[in-house]
């Protein structure tokens, strides 16, 4: 061990309680290096622009971003959106802290995830200090686990072993799904007809059957440095065409944003809250004011 610990080329990788080493050459690319997709660096803005009602969604939400103290729980439940579905990653948020393990230095662990529903096993990584969990996407193709999905996390009698699950059972079923796509300069929505089973976050659910021209548009929208309110205008006014009440539910903008640029809750409801083009007419439905 002391050897190892003088040797850069290694890393120790095992959770508390256990002695693991690695090369960390043979590390998986994104457990060395945050996936693009997952950073974030929020510019400042006033946290008085986030009411109570602003926080209550933020909490249901669960973002690994958001300033919540870690929940005691047995079972840690998280709401996929596209950059951990992307990434093939899972949040570690206010209920998945208390159930990944920990170490005393390591800042990456190795897992396995182990599938509730068949037994099959995952290798898998923690990386405590950039707040996320990796090799989980063979889970997600597995499954075909759409963004929306709400799914668990429990502990194994063995503590390297973490069991994935859903938040209810599977079954199949027809739901009218919105399906984003994208052309050169805008984003576009559309209502298709889809067979689900995961269990899954009615406001936050969605689709992309195409992905190349959705990361495109998100490539050039941010290689022109446009920030949050304009995104926020390209993104309302399609949405809110979908909907019965002319307006866009805070969890639907939350999850399509993130498709575009990593977005804290807190932050969105601060735009939102801040800017006179957007209208919060009922509840935690927006729209644009000029509508």
């Amino acid at each position: 061990n002391d050897a190892l610990n003088r040797d850069e080329r290694f890393d120790e990788v095992g959770p508390s309680g256990q002695v693991l080493w690695t090369l960390k050459r043979l590390q998986p690319a994104a457990v060395r290096d945050k996936p693009a997709l997952l950073r974030y660096a929020p510019p400042q803005f006033d946290v008085r622009l986030v009411g109570p009602d602003d926080r209550a969604v933020e909490a249901e939400i669960d973002d690994e971003y958001s300033d919540l103290p870690t929940q005691r729980v047995t079972v840690g439940k998280f709401r996929l959106i596209y950059p951990h579905r992307r990434a093939g990653t899972l949040p570690l948020n206010s209920q998945t802290r208390a159930i990944f393990p920990t170490a005393r230095r390591a800042p990456r662990i190795f897992i396995t995830l182990v599938d509730e529903t068949d037994g099959e096993a995952f290798n898998g990584w923690v990386v405590p200090n950039e707040r996320y969990v990796y090799g989980v996407l063979p889970f997600y193709e597995k499954h075909k686990v759409p963004l929306g999905a709400v799914l668990t996390a429990r502990r194994d009698t063995d503590p390297g072993r973490i069991r994935l699950g859903f938040d209810g059972p599977l079954r199949s079923h027809v739901e009218h799904l919105t399906i984003l796509s994208a052309n050169a300069d805008q984003p576009l929505f559309a209502l298709s007809k889809r067979t689900i089973a995961p269990p899954f976050d009615d406001m936050m659910l969605f689709g992309i059957d195409e992905l190349q021209p959705v990361e495109a548009l998100a490539q050039s929208f941010n290689q022109a440095r446009k920030g949050l309110v304009a995104l926020l205008r390209m993104l309302i006014p399609p949405l809110t065409r979908l909907s019965p009440q002319n307006a866009v539910h805070f969890k639907t903008l939350y999850a399509v944003v993130n498709v575009f640029r990593r977005t804290a809750p807190d932050l969105l409801a601060a735009t939102l809250n801040g800017n006179a083009d957007f209208d919060n007419s009922v509840g935690q439905l927006w729209k644009l004011n000029d509508l």
